[in-house]
């Protein structure tokens, strides 16, 4: 992959990472092909793994709920390969608030590997304690989906 290419498929990870920091998730949807597979690390209710683009539109309407005041600041971002398959990771921090408004974080990295221009299969390391630790208090404070079984 060319200079050129990798800043392109740059510009569109971190323009995506805007989107979802909007909650724009048609924008987000759009990347995916349409059986995609997301994997997220820990135990709590954004874990575990989902087939298809809609069952991706959950998760992520899920997450905007559990998460309403989120915020992704993407650090670094990794290309390789060819425009019609590529490999991406993305270094990135979390913030969003706890029940009582004080900021909570978890640091981790996305892996997604595009076919033709679409995603079909994204891995989501992040610091999965503090999720769970951040949704657990959510729970406890009425918010009764944050302690749901995974989508």
């Amino acid at each position: 992959m060319t200079t050129d290419m990798q800043q392109a498929f740059e510009t569109r990870v971190r323009n995506s990472y805007a989107a979802l920091n909007a909650k724009q998730f048609d924008v987000i949807l759009a990347n995916w092909g349409e059986d995609g597979v997301q994997r997220c690390t820990g135990h709590h209710a954004l874990g575990g793994e989902r087939k298809g683009r809609h069952a991706i539109s959950a998760w992520l309407q899920r997450a905007g709920r559990l998460m309403p005041n989120w915020r992704f600041d993407v650090e670094n971002v990794w290309v390789t390969g060819t425009p019609d398959k590529a490999d991406v990771l993305v270094r990135w921090t979390l913030t969003d608030l706890d029940p009582v408004g004080n900021p909570w974080h978890a640091h981790g990295m996305s892996y997604a590997r595009f076919v033709d221009g679409k995603i079909v299969e994204q891995d989501l390391c992040l610091d999965s304690q503090a999720v769970a630790e951040a949704f657990a208090a959510k729970a406890k404070a009425g918010m009764e989906e944050a302690a749901a079984a995974p989508i």
